[in-house]
């Protein structure tokens, strides 16, 4: 599995892309520096071919079509009613519900990715079997990214694609207590 290092973000990141023989993942060259450590790397790494391990692209590819069908035909009554897409005073309308509707399902779009995120966090966990590496690069994020990490319920719901840094502390600790004797 290819792995690369980029340059052009100030972010303290990674990704996983790329479907067959084309995914790669990609560390963004902040979270390989000062004050991230190997360890912390390693975590980051093996999250990002979590994602691969378990297909989340597709799974991401899936759900975006379990929506986008339904959405292309409200959107298509919803020009019929104007008399079409070929007259322009449908076109205020189709965007109009197309915002209304994205934004309706916003929420659930956010519950799905979370729990990939989380599925990620906890590959990572078994791969590395270094919950204290994870408990140190989820505290570390939230100073070096600012991100709140425990924002307020309607900020969670409606904005954020990822388990709260709280809840993934609490996901590594979690792990630490089940693999305690």
């Amino acid at each position: 599995m290819p792995v690369r290092v980029t340059i052009g973000s100030a972010e303290p990141n990674a990704l996983a892309t790329g479907l067959g023989p084309s995914r790669h993942v990609f560390l963004l060259k902040p979270i390989l520096e000062r004050p991230f450590t190997p360890r912390m790397d390693r975590f980051v790494l093996a999250h990002e071919l979590g994602h691969l391990a378990h297909n989340h692209i597709w799974k991401s590819i899936g759900w975006y079509a379990l929506f986008a069908f339904p959405l292309a035909y409200v959107l298509s009554l919803a020009a019929r009613r104007r008399g079409g897409m070929g007259l322009p005073e449908a076109v205020p309308l189709v965007i109009f519900v197309y915002v209304v509707l994205q934004l309706a399902v916003l929420p659930l779009r956010n519950v799905v990715t979370r729990h990939l995120e989380a599925e990620a966090d906890w590959s990572a966990l078994r791969a590395t079997r270094d919950p204290v590496a994870g408990q140190h690069l989820f505290r570390l994020f939230a100073s070096e990214t600012l991100g709140d990490p425990n924002p307020p319920w309607w900020d969670y719901v409606f904005l954020e694609n990822h388990p709260t840094l709280m809840q993934r502390i609490e996901l590594t600790r979690y792990y630490a207590a089940a693999q305690s004797p």
